[in-house]
């Protein structure tokens, strides 16, 4: 049951593979190469968590764990598709039957691989989706896999950490789609590539807006200061095992070294030296995040470097509301903040 051109699933070997962005950079890629769709850009976990979200910080108390992202987003190929132009077709077929044969026949006319919620138990080598299980209400963990051929016998599968094909029996996809039937989707892209500036620009102005607060939900210096409050006086009520994996899965600092390649790359055709300055801050910023980690490891929590790390992002977010004045000098080595120690 081979699939042409399997080496073109692949998940790309970078620090950190996030389940989500792992499997839509796959997506991505496909439609790039066979259909020519952003045939502009160099595809990858950063530049798609760039246009996606960019880096922000959210924290929540449950029950026996905590929920941390590193993230602006709470779903993120939603917000891809905003930034990118590309209708996403959430199907909401009506039993696990329905939708396999939706699946058989969407695959049979487009040759395109398919995005497909499952329980993490199905492929337990994954990892969890946290931002699925923020924005709905589920009993179970759940992680993604991308589907790419389905015959009468065997499922073809793709998931974030391995680079070969899983099979799945089709009776067992079927039971399992019997409650998920209503969480997968296709991906249609614009018939004409999108500018690039624009594709960069609406990113950006996004962060800026989601760092200021939005929806209700604070922002992410609150939500820092309420995580590290706890971590320092309740550690024992926190998973941070768990945090320390979200963190892994966004390039080992919540996604901070990601962002600031990406503003190095938006920069190529935004021209802003601002741009430029936030790009470095943000690599500082990973820097103060790696230690704040290290830290939190070994139960330890250092107030000043996370201050500092505030700080630097604070500043990084004004940086980027300026871009579209006249640019000036780049004034991030006069700035006081040093690395850490």
């Amino acid at each position: 049951m081979a699939v042409n051109n399997n080496h073109l699933f692949e998940v790309s070997p970078i620090p950190g593979v996030h389940p989500h962005l792992s499997l839509l950079t796959t997506i991505f890629r496909y439609h790039q190469q066979h259909f020519g769709k952003l045939k502009q850009v160099t595809l990858s976990e950063p530049l798609l968590f760039g246009l996606a979200s960019g880096p922000g910080f959210f924290y929540k108390k449950r029950s026996n764990h905590c929920l941390v992202l590193g993230s602006h987003s709470f779903d993120l190929l939603q917000d891809l598709a905003t930034s990118t132009g590309t209708w996403i077709n959430r199907r909401f077929s009506l039993s696990g039957k329905h939708a396999i044969r939706e699946m058989k026949n969407y695959l049979s006319i487009w040759k395109a691989p398919i995005l497909v919620t499952v329980p993490l138990h199905v492929f337990p080598q994954a990892k969890c989706d946290e931002e699925e299980a923020l924005r709905t209400t589920l009993d179970e963990p759940v992680t993604k896999c991308i589907v790419t051929a389905i015959n009468d016998e065997l499922v073809q599968c793709y998931i974030h950490t391995k680079n070969i094909p899983l099979y799945l029996r089709v009776e067992l996809f079927e039971r399992i789609l019997n409650k998920y039937c209503h969480r997968w989707a296709d991906i249609i892209f614009p018939s004409n590539d999108i500018s690039l500036h624009w594709l960069y620009g609406h990113s950006i102005d996004r962060h800026i807006q989601r760092s200021t607060g939005w929806s209700g939900y604070g922002t992410p210096h609150e939500h820092m200061r309420a995580f590290f409050y706890d971590a320092a006086h309740h550690p024992a009520e926190l998973s941070i095992e768990a945090v320390l994996l979200s963190a892994e899965t966004l390039g080992g600092d919540f996604g901070r070294t990601w962002y600031g390649q990406f503003l190095q790359e938006a920069n190529k055709h935004i021209e802003s030296s601002y741009v430029e300055e936030a790009a470095k801050l943000y690599k500082l910023a990973a820097t103060y995040w790696k230690k704040i980690l290290k830290d939190l490891e070994m139960s330890m929590v250092d107030t000043d470097s996370i201050e500092n790390m505030m700080e630097i992002e604070t500043l990084a977010v004004e940086k980027l509301a300026k871009r579209k004045k006249k640019a000036g000098g780049c004034h991030v080595c006069q700035h006081k903040i040093s690395l850490p120690t």
